[in-house]
């Protein structure tokens, strides 16, 4: 394949990366928002937003697999396609980090009482 192709691969492989930037910003500014309707956290709408924000990193990630296969299969850049497999892991590892407190907020349990009685329950948002 020609240098073209090269170059548009690297192209795309940065406009994905400021995608991934963008999304990020959207999460943080949706986790403001969120922590801000505190005491009565609007869960749903929290939920949504993370539910998006997976949606596009997976998009983004199965592009960058398929770079990342260009540059192995049609370009014979294995350096290239492996400095992507180790920015992947990287990301993914890092959604994990972000993911993990809306999991432990969706998760959560609250104490209600009852007459005399202490109850553990899963909250409702």
């Amino acid at each position: 394949m020609s240098d073209a192709d090269l170059k548009s691969l690297v192209l795309r492989f940065y406009a994905l990366q400021n995608e991934r930037v963008e999304a990020y910003r959207l999460f943080e500014e949706g986790h403001q928002a969120y922590l801000r309707t505190s005491p009565h956290y609007g869960f749903v709408q929290y939920r949504q937003l993370v539910h998006e924000i997976t949606l596009a990193f997976g998009g983004i990630s199965k592009e960058m697999i398929q770079i990342k296969d260009r540059f192995r299969e049609v370009h014979g850049r294995s350096d290239l396609a492996q400095h992507i497999e180790r920015m992947q892991e990287h990301e993914k590892e890092k959604l994990e980090l972000v993911r993990l407190p809306a999991y432990r907020l969706q998760n959560r349990t609250c104490w209600t009482t009852q007459g005399m009685i202490r109850t553990k329950k899963r909250c409702r948002n």
